[in-house]
C-alpha cells in the first residue's frame, strides 16, 4: 500500500500543495480546490495518506501579518485576507474528515518561502530543483515536517 504525506499551505485562491509518496517528493505546486479534493479523495481510496496543514486558524487574525502603523483600511485587508485564508483552511479539514484523511496541524512558519532560501532547502532536503512558488515550498516545509513526525 502506498503512503502518501501531504503538505498544504491553505490560500484564499490556490492551496500550495506538495505531495510525499513513499518517501519522495513528487509534486510540489498550486492547485485550486476544486483540483485538490479529487485528488485527496482518489488517493484517500487505496493509500494510507496524512494531510500536513499550516494551521491559521490558531492564530488571532487582529494580530497578524499586520503592524499598528498600518492604515486601518490596511489592517482591516490584511485580516479579511486571513480570515479568508482560514476559511480554506477549514474546507481542506472537513473534505478530510469526510474521506477519513488524518490531519496534522502545525504552526504558522515562514520556513522555505523564501526564494533562495526556500528553493536551496528543496533541493538539499528533496533534490527537487524543478518549480515551485511561495506557497508550494511551504506545502513542502509542512510535508517535511510530516515525515519527520512519522518518522520516514
Amino acid at each position: 500500500m502506498n503512503n502518501y504525506i501531504i503538505g498544504i499551505d491553505p490560500d484564499s485562491e490556490k492551496y500550495g500543495v506538495a505531495i510525499i509518496k513513499n518517501g519522495v517528493l513528487v509534486t510540489v505546486r498550486s492547485m485550486c480546490i476544486t483540483d485538490l479534493v479529487p485528488m485527496l479523495a482518489e488517493l484517500s481510496e487505496n493509500a494510507s495518506v496524512e494531510v500536513n496543514i499550516e494551521d491559521l486558524c490558531a492564530i488571532k487574525a487582529s494580530s497578524f501579518n499586520h503592524s499598528s502603523r498600518d492604515r486601518p483600511a490596511v489592517r482591516y485587508k490584511k485580516s479579511e485576507h486571513v480570515g479568508m485564508c482560514k476559511q480554506a483552511q477549514k474546507v481542506v479539514e472537513k473534505f478530510c474528515e469526510v474521506y477519513g484523511i488524518a490531519v496534522r496541524k502545525h504552526k504558522v512558519s515562514k520556513m522555505w518561502k523564501d526564494s533562495k532560501k526556500g528553493r536551496a532547502a528543496l533541493k538539499s532536503v528533496f533534490g527537487w530543483d524543478k518549480e515551485s512558488n511561495e506557497d508550494s515550498r511551504s506545502a513542502a516545509y509542512f510535508a517535511w515536517l510530516g515525515m519527520q513526525k512519522n518518522n520516514l
